[in-house]
């Protein structure tokens, strides 16, 4: 154009040999002045050449041009059967609630799973999931089901989440929390009395704050809990990250943090069979200098492999309390009285751990008797009723003597 700076530094024109013809078709902008520039650039200094255009066509402005034919009907979108999303928006459904009220026809050859996309959902009565219903959220950092949630113990009301009926089901994927303000207690998920047919807990985070009430995180009574990837925070007047009763929990991947203005427990376990906890972090702590605190609080049989326990606050400060049959192997257990205390008639096995408090491990010999080994372990601090011990040795790797 002819407003252009500088000489161009490509061509649309080559000349192979003098006195050749050769033509081009050439689509060049114009000056608002109607001016075109044109440049030659010969071998030799001050040559020369011969240059005739021809205006064949100019364009002109236009608008959009008429809609052509609409194309063919693209095939359907996949909508599964069985498969129920709550989303904020352009979900079946907005909240969880709504959703599992809108399910009545599942069984255990028509199961169904409601997704939950990105999003904090409040349900203000928490929500109970049905037999063969199992609920997946979009990871613990993308979903939230929450409330404010508290009654009496074990109440339906006082729980975010509660499976009460028997039937496969699975919670997986979220963050359920509650924060209830008042009443006497206050459940992350509370799982009653489904027996034998197994709840499938995974990629789980519970987050309990209930500062008037007692907190549990995860409550289980009468029922069969299969759990990987859990992770526990519960505050409360008295706090419980975990609770078994008369059921059968196995987990691998648990952090609990359990914090008490009153007690704390990190994880108590009361009856029932089966207990397996692996891969394990676990804290318990109270603010109240005459509250009770356990790391673990073992009244039904368990094993624990590759696990950290820690207790401090309060007055009765013990790592892992045992009243029946444990085996602890691979742990690092610590609690201000006591690392381990084994009381009545239990039977305990410590092997290859690290035990450590003011007794590290107390075997309570009153009215009875409790079987007490320990074995390529390392104590520190003082032990008591006189455990069996083999291959036992201090903090600073010297041969200890159990009494």
């Amino acid at each position: 154009p002819g407003d252009a700076t500088g000489t161009p530094t490509t061509s649309n024109i080559n000349l192979a040999n003098a006195g050749g013809a050769v033509p081009n078709a050439i689509t060049v902008p114009i000056h608002t002045d109607g001016t075109v520039n044109l440049y030659y650039f010969g071998v030799t200094p001050n040559a020369t050449t011969h240059l005739l255009l021809d205006i064949v066509g100019y364009y002109q402005p236009g608008g959009a041009g008429t809609p052509g034919p609409a194309g063919p009907a693209g095939a359907p979108g996949v909508d599964p059967a069985q498969l129920v999303w709550v989303a904020k928006s352009g979900g079946d459904f907005t909240t969880l609630t709504a959703a599992m009220a809108s399910i009545t026809d599942a069984t255990a050859n028509k199961p169904y799973v409601i997704k939950i996309a990105p999003g904090e959902y409040v349900e203000p009565g928490g929500v109970t999931v049905k037999s063969f219903v199992s609920i997946e959220g979009s990871g613990p950092e993308a979903t939230v089901v929450t409330c404010a949630c508290a009654g009496p113990i074990e109440a339906a009301g006082a729980a975010t989440l509660r499976v009460t009926t028997a039937g496969a089901q699975g919670i997986r994927a979220l963050t359920v929390g509650n924060t209830a303000t008042a009443g006497n207690s206050a459940y992350g998920l509370l799982v009653l009395s489904t027996g034998s047919s197994p709840i499938e807990l995974a990629d789980l985070d519970l987050d309990v704050s209930a500062a008037n009430s007692a907190a549990t995180g995860l409550h289980i009574v009468g029922s069969t809990v299969v759990g990987n990837l859990i992770d526990v925070a519960v505050t409360g007047n008295g706090s419980l990250g975990l609770g078994s009763r008369n059921s059968s929990v196995s987990v691998r991947g648990l952090s609990v943090s359990s914090v008490g203005t009153g007690g704390a427990n990190g994880v108590r376990v009361d009856g029932g069979s089966g207990h397996s906890f692996r891969d394990v972090f676990v804290t318990a702590s109270a603010s109240n200098p005459g509250a009770s605190v356990y790391g673990f609080d073992a009244l039904g049989d368990m094993y624990l492999d590759a696990a950290t326990v820690q207790a401090t606050g309060g007055a009765g400060t013990v790592g892992i309390r045992v009243d029946a049959n444990v085996t602890i192997n691979d742990a690092t257990v610590s609690g201000t009285t006591a690392g381990v205390a084994a009381l009545f008639d239990s039977t305990v096995i410590i092997t290859d751990s690290f035990i450590t408090g003011a007794t590290s491990v107390l075997r309570v010999t009153d009215f009875f008797a409790p079987v007490v080994r320990i074995a390529n372990t390392r104590l520190n601090g003082n032990t008591s009723g006189a455990p069996t011990c083999f291959d036992v040795y201090t903090l600073s790797f010297t041969p200890y003597t159990c009494i």
